[in-house]
């Protein structure tokens, strides 16, 4: 059935996600449809080759304020892209690809490395990620409920 026909679920501004691949079964990201891509918090990045491809390792703080907490993490390299920063410089950021769920919706996604919070968030998704999956309500928050990851 066309998009359009669909009835979409509607998500909050905030909601709680899920990066199966990463051992990471419930994190709190900021939905931002101002942003076009997705990008997570990584810390200790480097490049490395998997079967002659390759994948960056990275490090993920899941739990804002506690840098105990920490989650080795590995995907595929796709892409190095050109990101603005904070500052208005642009940097090129290691761009990984991943399954990413929301409520019971899962799907592949491609997340830009960052070396910086995005306002007190470990993940950011931006319009891309959830094109023509959700509908964003941003009055308000964690209307999906905890991510459905097995």
């Amino acid at each position: 059935m066309p998009t359009a026909l669909r009835k979409l679920t509607t998500i909050g501004w905030r909601e709680w996600l899920a990066l199966p691949d990463f051992g990471l079964g419930c994190v709190q990201g900021k939905i931002d449809t101002s942003h076009q891509t997705a990008k997570i918090y990584a810390l200790d990045v480097e490049c490395l080759l998997v079967d002659g491809s390759p994948w960056m390792r990275f490090v993920v703080l899941p739990l804002p304020g506690d840098p105990r907490t920490r989650v080795e993490a590995q995907a595929p390299l796709v892409a190095e892209r050109a990101v603005r920063g904070l500052d208005g410089r642009r940097d090129l950021r290691p761009v990984v690809r991943t399954l990413l769920t929301l409520g019971d919706v899962t799907w592949p996604v491609e997340l830009a490395l960052c070396g910086q919070e995005t306002v007190g968030y470990r993940l950011l998704i931006g319009r891309e990620a959830i094109d023509r999956r959700f509908v964003v309500d941003s009055a308000r928050s964690f209307l999906a409920g905890p991510p459905a990851v097995n």
